[in-house]
Formats: C-alpha cells, structure tokens, sequence
C-alpha cells in the first residue's frame, strides 16, 4: 500500500441539480420485498424503454436534461420512472424540489442496466453484420482505461483487411470482460491487467509512455523533463482503484518504484476525469503520452526517469475463435510499428 495517504471522494457525478421535478411516492399498490431487493415475479412486465429513460435519468441526474436527451417532455418520463418503480416495487430515486440522487438500489440497477442494453446493442450489431454478409463478427472487450490511438489503430487495421475483420466492441470492467469469455461471450479483450486463471490466455501486448501533467502555471511548464522525485510532496490525481484496477495498481507501482508516496490522493474513474481533477488543480498526474496532445487546460511535461510505462494486456478463452489470429497479426504490427507513446517491449510480468 502507498501510505501515507488521505483520499479524497472518487470523482463521480454530482448529487444533482436544482429544477428536479417531484414526482410522487411509491403508491400503496407497491409491495417492497424485506430488505428492499427486487421481486424477480414483476421484471415480466418491465419495458426495454423503461430501462432506456431510467438509464438516462441515472446519467443526468436532472429529468429535464434527461427528457432533452429521450425527445420526450419531462411530464411522461416522469411518470415513466413511476412506473418502473412502482413495477419493481423499490425506489430508484431520492427526489426533492432541490435535487435528485440514486437510492443504493437505483445505483446498483444502473450499472446493470448499463450492461444489459450495450448487451442487446452488441447482438443486435452481431445480427446485422452476418445479414449484411461481412460474416461472425470478432467480439471484442475492452476494460476502462485501456481505450486509446494504439486501440482505434488496431480496429481500423480490422476493417483495412482482406477480407475485413468486422469488431464488435464491448466495453466492460476487466472482471466482467474476464467473466464473458469464459462464458464464450467474448473473443478476446485488452485489460491493463492478465487474466489470473488457466482458462485464459494473457499476453502483454503494448506499453504506453506516461507523462507528466499539472495545472496551467505549474512551476513544470518550463521544464524539458522532470523526475517523479521532484514531485513526491505535490498532491495527486490517481486512478480509482475500484473502477480503475489496472490502471490503478500500475501507476502506484511507477510511484512506489521512485519511492513517491503522495500524502494527498485525489481518486477518479475515467481517464477523463483524471484530466479535468489536475486541471482544476487538485494535483499532478500521469496520462499516456499518447492522448497528451488532446488535453485541455494541462502542462505536459515528460518524465526523466526510466519505467514510466503502462502495459496493455491481450487475453482470450482457450478455445480461439477462427480470428483470432488475424487480430494478433494486426496487434503485433501496431507494437512492431511504435507510434506516438507506444512501444513493443512488454517485459514486465
């Protein structure tokens, strides 16, 4: 562990924003499992676009913006989300004229209904590609964190053979990307960690160089290149260890490796936030010198020192799909090729 260390709240989004309708309570028809747990005798009668307007109340957290965003007037989905709840028997929404929040049980049923409709997107696009004759598609994972130039290089390299490698994309936390190819839901995945069990195959595929970034008038601006040492009494922006896990455990291991222990730790789940937590100046980080030249509001620094790389991973089930080994020919190529920030050599365990 890197102690000492103060974390600050994962950055998520916020509780909500004033000019949340009300809407009104669970009706006396609801019946409420103890405990509080769905009752799996009413998902019968739930609707793919209850699921669609709940998800993206859940995202907005404002049913204006989100009724914007479903075409619909804020009235009907409101009552739509009603409805799901009073279907469902729980409340998903804590609701006030001043604000609107996920109850536990609306943050959980939000992150599997984020699943469930990307699923049904996933074998739909499946479906269509075999009718439109370009054949199975190559189901393709890919863990948070690990999106990037190297990745959309390797996808257009799909498409440019012949004949074309049609990608279907799947965007899943590395344990459940793990979970679906054991299952034979995928075929193949890039994580920012291997796989840690025998019924898949793990190869490190790509590193990626890390830079420095800082807030706009950091004193880095001017310089050439600065050691992780120089930095070990500035606060940090890591990457969530619980969303992030890869990406996480390998920048710790950058830090730990140039005895960097941050006493301030700022936590965030997408590479996005990262960026926009040093912009608003709540530390210094590392991103991929890769994507360095689209950040906004951020000095760029490169790092001194040697080791400062993050490892991409490929792993697939045991039983190979028939392309996989055109997909490993264009991943080689990207490694063999470089480009900016990315290298071959992966000999980290």
């Amino acid at each position: 562990r890197m102690e000492p260390e103060s974390e600050d709240q994962t950055h998520r989004n916020g509780p909500g924003h004033r000019g949340a309708p009300r809407t009104p309570s669970l009706g006396p028809q609801t019946e409420q499992k103890p405990g509080g747990s769905i009752d799996p005798a009413r998902l019968v009668a739930i609707e793919l676009r209850h699921l669609r307007y709940f998800l993206l109340v859940a995202e907005e957290l404002h049913f204006g913006r989100a009724a914007l965003r479903a075409g619909i007037d804020q009235s009907p989905l409101s009552r739509q989300i009603l409805d799901l709840e009073n279907r469902l028997g729980v409340r998903l929404f804590h609701r006030t004229r001043r604000r609107t929040a996920l109850t536990p049980i609306g943050e959980k049923l939000a992150t599997d209904v984020t699943r469930i409709l990307a699923d049904i997107q996933t074998s739909v696009a499946a479906a269509r590609s075999m009718e439109s004759g370009l054949g199975v598609p190559f189901r393709f994972g890919l863990a948070e964190g690990a999106a990037g130039p190297a990745f959309a290089r390797l996808l257009a390299a799909c498409e440019n053979r012949t004949p074309p490698i049609n990608v279907v994309v799947v965007e899943r936390s590395a344990g459940e990307l793990f979970d679906l190819m054991r299952s034979g839901g995928l075929d193949g995945a890039i994580t920012l960690h291997p796989a840690a069990d025998a019924d898949l195959t793990s190869t490190c595929i790509w590193h990626h160089a890390m830079v420095i970034a800082a807030p706009r008038g950091h004193w880095t601006e001017h310089r050439t290149a600065v050691s992780l040492t120089d930095l070990a009494h500035e606060p940090w922006v890591l990457p969530d260890r619980d969303v992030l896990p890869g990406y996480a455990a390998q920048q710790e291991e950058i830090l730990r490796a140039n005895r960097v222990s941050p006493s301030r730790v700022t936590r965030a789940g997408h590479q996005n936030s990262i960026g926009q937590m040093i912009a608003a100046g709540r530390g210094v980080g590392l991103i991929p010198a890769d994507i360095a030249g689209s950040a906004i509001g951020l000095e760029i620094t490169p790092v001194a020192d040697n080791g400062a790389y993050v490892a991409s991973w490929f792993a697939a089930p045991l039983t190979a799909s028939p392309l996989l080994t055109g997909v490993l020919e264009e991943i080689g190529d990207i490694a063999r090729d470089g480009g900016p920030g990315v290298h071959c050599h992966c000999d980290r365990p």
